[in-house]
């Protein structure tokens, strides 16, 4: 490589980079100011969206779509908005009943007996997670991954 080459061109613009908060600041050699807003980490909460978000993630997955439809169908879209509002934790908590249990069986090919204490699967489409759970009380708990 000959000297001549080495030596950047006059025209060629040097930009630095100095931080603020959540704001950068970018200064040309011409004396430019340019300004650009920085996302904030992900290390916040996880937020739960509206229901259509939350058909728009299961939408993906035939299995998963058919089961959140179906679910939606038979349980109403109240039952659903709930689960959404409940699942602060990135899953939604869904009603356990005889219809969803059926559910479970047509859209993932699993059947839950009654005497399942615990029970974790996944969508042989998609892999997404879903847990059976009984209580010390007796209840049931449903979870479905978002």
């Amino acid at each position: 490589m000959k000297d001549d080459e080495a030596v950047a061109d006059e025209a060629t613009e040097v930009i630095t980079v100095t931080e603020q908060s959540t704001n950068s600041t970018a200064t040309t050699n011409n004396g430019q100011v340019k300004k650009s807003k920085r996302r904030k980490s992900k290390s916040q909460p996880y937020k739960v969206d509206s229901n259509q978000d939350i058909k728009a993630r299961f939408a993906a997955c035939g299995r998963c779509c058919y089961f959140l439809g179906s679910y939606t169908s038979t349980h109403g879209e109240a039952d659903l908005e709930t689960a959404v509002l409940d699942g602060a934790s990135g899953w939604l908590i869904l009603t356990w009943d005889q219809q969803t249990r059926n559910l479970v069986h047509k859209a993932f090919g699993v059947r839950l007996d009654v005497d399942f204490y615990h029970y974790e699967g996944c969508c042989v489409a998609c892999c997404r997670q879903f847990v059976y759970e009984t209580g010390d009380a007796g209840e049931a708990v449903f979870r479905v991954q978002l």
